[in-house]
């Protein structure tokens, strides 16, 4: 903790006088001026040390207390009332949150009686009050948002936190959890999701991409200028034509007429300047687009020169073709000789034995007919002798013994 911002007294008398409670300031304006500034700078101190948005006085309390061996005994009963006299400083929280803003300002407004009933009822419950040091709040804001792209810049997967881990030890880029929302509202590039309670930070904006919003404001602001000063020429164009109507004096008429030319003038050079403006806006468009094609030129360069890398030569490529048709001509030979056919008989055998037969004279027929009917009564008799071969199974006996009684 740094403490060379704090100038705290190592006089114990000094350091009693500093806790105790306010008196009068018409008893001694110049210590009650004095001990208001000293606490006031010492809230400024605390919030920017801490990365505080808001602060409680007992959170002050423990701060002031851990600075010094010598502060350790003090205890500072005076921080409520340095808190109402410095109210221009140390503003409410929600006070300062609703003044962001003309709605919330004016909701407010129409909700007070609401809200100083439930503040003032008796069933209300005891809350901490925090305050927020207008003076120092957006620069604790800058300040957190700045550390945090430092964290992104060496973790990209930072960009997206919870309330919790924006106020953990490990990352520690606020103080509290329940500043998040209103660090939201304080930096336009970080949004929040209270739903959710996540956080997020846009990417940087590139510094050669920075002079492009300039630019374009530059030429809004030009083109304002602009259409004001033409609306000028042409009231002086018209009031020295009634001039000339009204026969006014010549000295008066060329006065104006001098006028009208100094303002014709004036508004040529503001119209130079828009279109010089917007040359150099289209320039610098055309400008950051081949950038970001070089740029992706540049990378499928080097994407290629990898590939290329990785490939091999091309002797290996006619070399890997080769051996691809070869394999091709080895799998063909394969698959003819997996279809040959393996029978070792001729079409031309076949032929000629059934040439043979259709060529076999009639009483020749009759005769292969006769041995035909031969061989099948052979193979009558030989399946008769088989069956009778085989033993008689149990149900044949018992059919047997049923068939004897009714045959006597």
């Amino acid at each position: 903790m740094r403490l060379e911002h704090i100038d705290w007294p190592q006089d114990p008398a000094r350091c009693s006088f500093l806790c105790t409670r306010l008196k009068e300031r018409e008893a001694n304006p110049i210590s009650f001026d004095n001990k208001v500034k000293f606490w006031s700078d010492m809230f400024a101190v605390y919030c920017t040390e801490l990365l505080a948005l808001s602060f409680d006085i007992e959170d002050v309390r423990d701060f002031i207390q851990k600075l010094d061996e010598n502060v350790e005994s003090f205890v500072p009963l005076c921080l409520d009332q340095i808190v109402e006299v410095v109210a221009a400083k140390c503003i409410k929280k929600a006070d300062y949150e609703k003044s962001l803003s003309w709605g919330t300002w004016t909701m407010s407004i129409i909700s007070s009686p609401v809200t100083a009933m439930k503040r003032f009822s008796p069933i209300r419950k005891s809350t901490k009050e925090f305050y927020v040091h207008s003076e120092v709040v957006e620069k604790v804001a800058a300040e957190i948002e700045e550390t945090w792209r430092v964290q992104v810049s060496i973790n990209s997967d930072l960009h997206v936190m919870s309330f919790k881990e924006m106020a953990s030890e490990e990352h520690f880029l606020i103080k509290h959890a329940a500043d998040v929302p209103l660090l939201c509202k304080l930096r336009k590039n970080i949004h929040c999701d209270e739903n959710l309670k996540l956080v997020k930070i846009d990417e940087a904006p590139r510094p050669d991409e920075e002079a492009w919003p300039k630019l374009r404001a530059l030429l809004e602001e030009q083109n304002d200028v602009g259409d004001k000063q033409t609306k000028i020429v042409a009231m002086r164009s018209g009031q020295l034509r009634n001039k000339i109507r009204e026969k006014a004096d010549k000295k008066l008429l060329i006065k104006m007429l001098k006028e009208k030319k100094l303002a014709e003038k004036a508004v040529q050079l503001t119209w130079d300047r828009v279109f010089k403006l917007q040359d150099l806006l289209e320039a610098y468009k055309s400008t950051l687009i081949n950038k970001k094609v070089i740029s992706v030129m540049s990378e499928a360069n080097e994407g290629m020169k990898k590939a290329k890398k990785a490939m091999p030569d091309i002797e290996t490529v006619h070399q890997m073709l080769d051996d691809i048709a070869e394999h091709q001509d080895d799998l063909s030979e394969v698959q003819e000789a997996i279809s040959r056919d393996i029978s070792s008989t001729s079409d031309e055998d076949l032929e000629r034995e059934l040439s043979s037969i259709l060529t076999v004279p009639a009483n020749h027929s009759d005769s292969i007919d006769g041995n035909v009917d031969d061989l099948l009564k052979g193979l009558e008799d030989l399946d008769l002798k088989v069956s009778c071969s085989i033993p008689p199974s149990e149900d044949f006996e018992d059919n047997k013994q049923r068939e004897r009684p009714q045959q006597s």
